[in-house]
């Protein structure tokens, strides 16, 4: 579905470069719900962005590539690259980004923001009744009233617009779909229905779904597996089950460690320290200013992303000693 490798993507600026991801080998594969994990300001945003192929000034891609296999028209696969990715928006990938009030255009009626979603070359357009009976079907599949396509986004609750623009980016059924956060600034009750609504639409649909947060509780619920970034890097790759029973990064450890559990009385405890400067990155583990385990080698030599099993990866020095699990009791 996509392969990514070795990608460094950057913002690049006349005074700084900040190395948002910075080496990132991913594969994201057909049919899976995909999770991409970590702390504010890590480069998940930034990795799917250049996933979805939307580079705004300053965001560069400075090395390493991404290669997309859609099904075409026949129905044979075909391998787009990123320079390209834009031919395939809307109908074979398409993105939710964050802030569902800053997605949709204020000033025009949402019928016609579906309108323009659909690509000149769609049959559909030409019969603008079909589409509309089309699109209110839709939208009751989604629970969404057809009131709204004649509503403004600015009328509609937070909720509401979430629907909506999960509903655009999904109705020309993308056979992969990039969601940023499509939870936050959401009500606990109206994030669960977002992704129970994902998560069917990608049953019903068959299609890739990768889901951005930096919500554990989020990933463990919806996600196959699971991508955990720190400072630009992926520390740890594995089914979902596997990352949180037995994490093998100590910073993923601490991730799982700080989430409340039912039952479980006393305040939880937090990672210490912050995140270190993408402009200016460590040498060595990332992580290491912040590891209760660091070592001399961990912070003079970069962790290769290296096979646990068949399935899980992790980049730590102390992986093969096991020491992560033991923190995530």
């Amino acid at each position: 579905m996509q392969a990514i490798r070795d990608l460094q993507a950057h913002y690049v600026t006349p005074t700084v470069t900040v190395r948002a991801v910075d080496g990132v080998s991913l594969d994201v594969r057909e049919g899976e719900i995909l999770g991409i994990a970590g702390e504010s300001g890590c480069g998940k945003s930034t990795l799917v962005k250049a996933m979805y192929g939307y580079l705004p000034t300053p965001l560069t891609i400075a090395g390493g590539s991404i290669s997309t296999t859609v099904r075409g028209p026949d129905g044979k696969p075909v391998t787009i690259e990123s320079p390209d990715m834009r031919s395939i928006w809307w109908k074979h990938i398409s993105y939710i980004p964050q802030g569902s009030m800053s997605v949709l255009n204020p000033v025009v009626r949402v019928e016609n923001q579906f309108y323009d979603a659909v690509p000149k070359s769609d049959p559909r357009r030409r019969d603008r009744k079909a589409l509309r009976e089309q699109l209110v079907q839709y939208l009751r599949e989604l629970d969404l009233p057809a009131t709204v396509l004649k509503a403004y986004p600015h009328q509609l609750s937070g909720g509401m617009r979430q629907r909506v623009i999960v509903a655009l980016a999904t109705f020309l059924h993308p056979q992969l779909v990039l969601a940023d956060e499509p939870t936050t600034a959401l009500d606990v009750v109206v994030q669960r229905g977002i992704l129970a609504m994902l998560t069917r639409l990608q049953k019903k649909m068959g299609n890739t779904l990768v889901i951005v947060s930096h919500d554990m509780g989020v990933h463990y619920q919806v996600t196959h597996r699971m991508a955990i970034m720190y400072a630009g890097k992926i520390v740890e790759l594995g089914p979902t089950e596997q990352v949180f029973t037995n994490p093998r990064h100590p910073y993923t450890a601490m991730l799982i460690r700080s989430l409340p559990r039912v039952g479980q009385a006393g305040l939880r405890e937090g990672i210490p320290g912050s995140p270190p400067s993408l402009i200016t990155p460590p040498e060595g583990c990332r992580f290491a200013e912040r590891c209760p385990h660091a070592t001399a080698l961990c912070r003079e030599r970069v962790p290769d992303l290296i096979d646990v099993n068949e399935t899980h990866q992790v980049a730590c020095h102390l992986a093969p000693a096991g020491i992560a699990g033991g923190l995530a009791e």
